[in-house]
């Protein structure tokens, strides 16, 4: 039985769907705050921290990799903490309902952007397969790029 590419895309806006409902809008959120926030700050501090590092390591590229990742490692770990603490506060409240709707919609719409990432990839290098030729989300993708156009035109 073959499965048609249509199909995948459905599963995969699904189980973003699902994974929005379980983890909830404020967790999502906060997750997607922690990781922004946490390469933010790794960015900035590395090098200070780079020079400590090459005390033990020595070497003009590896010292700069390892501080980040200390940096960004620490700091993910922290809001993790943060962040859980935050979401089992909503999830014990009467907005319980509303944080997995709109982590529902959240969910759905970080799918949505990955498939349309996805079938910016196809098209921008030109693939061709069947799978992707005849699926209706190649069919969508172009009805949206054409959209676009007009909204571009019409704020232009």
């Amino acid at each position: 039985m073959i499965i048609s590419f249509d199909t995948v895309i459905l599963l995969v806006l699904f189980l973003f769907a699902l994974l929005g409902v379980i983890r909830g809008f404020v967790k999502e959120l906060l997750s997607i705050f922690s990781w922004i926030l946490c390469i933010l700050v790794a960015y900035i501090y590395y090098a200070n921290l780079a020079e400590y590092v090459k005390v033990f390591l020595p070497g003009d590229f590896l010292p700069f990799i390892i501080a980040f990742v200390i940096i960004f490692a620490t700091g993910l770990l922290i809001m993790s903490i943060i962040t859980k603490r935050v979401s089992k506060i909503v999830k014990e409240s009467p907005l319980d309902s509303l944080d997995r709707l709109l982590g529902c919609l959240f969910g759905l719409t970080k799918g949505i952007i990955m498939v349309i990432f996805v079938a910016f990839i196809l098209e921008f290098t030109g693939f061709q397969a069947d799978w992707w030729s005849n699926s209706k989300t190649k069919t969508g993708y172009h009805l949206l790029e054409n959209y676009k156009n007009i909204i571009y035109e019409q704020l232009i």
